[in-house]
């Protein structure tokens, strides 16, 4: 559920297009839960307590699903102690003795959190660059540099190098 809750939210944040869905698709950047938790805080998405819990889940989770141990379970000190490390959790979470249930509960305000910054960024989503300077409607081709004028920059450019080297 995190996992598809931040795809949702990074695609809220993206332009819209058909290419944006398929970078989340199997053999692409933003196929594995790891790299949409990266890229949500990387884009300014999340802040860095929720990001910090998410990386926690995430190897929580990679724990269960990639490690062959026979008696690995929510009270294990490996998976205790990612569980006690997490930052988002309610006040009275320390009074609880069952690892299991402190998880659920760790997951489901991360839950909330998500939902609430995928709503926000849905109903006040700030414009790229591209949106506000309408920079699709640019003639990009007139705008392009002649032979000479790229000339003249790199070597004005070389100068100022050599003027700086010692």
């Amino acid at each position: 559920m995190l996992d598809n809750l931040l795809e949702r939210l990074i695609q809220a944040f993206y332009i819209k297009g058909p290419a944006v869905k398929l970078i989340f698709k199997t053999d692409h950047i933003l196929q594995s839960f790891y790299a949409k938790i990266n890229i949500a805080y990387f884009s300014g998405l999340i802040p860095k307590a929720i990001y910090h819990d998410l990386k926690l889940i995430c190897e929580i989770r990679n724990k269960f699903a990639h490690e062959v141990t026979a008696n690995l379970d929510f009270n294990s000190i490996i998976i205790s102690q990612r569980i006690d490390k997490c930052e988002i959790r309610p006040k009275t979470m320390d009074d609880i003795p069952e690892y299991k249930i402190k998880f659920i509960l760790i997951v489901q305000q991360l839950i909330d959190h998500l939902c609430f910054f995928e709503h926000l960024l849905l109903n006040s989503k700030p414009t790229n660059i591209v949106e506000s300077f309408k920079l699709n409607d640019w003639k990009w081709g007139e705008a392009a540099l002649t032979k000479e004028q790229i000339a003249a920059s790199y070597i004005k450019t070389r100068l100022k190098q050599r003027a700086f080297s010692p």
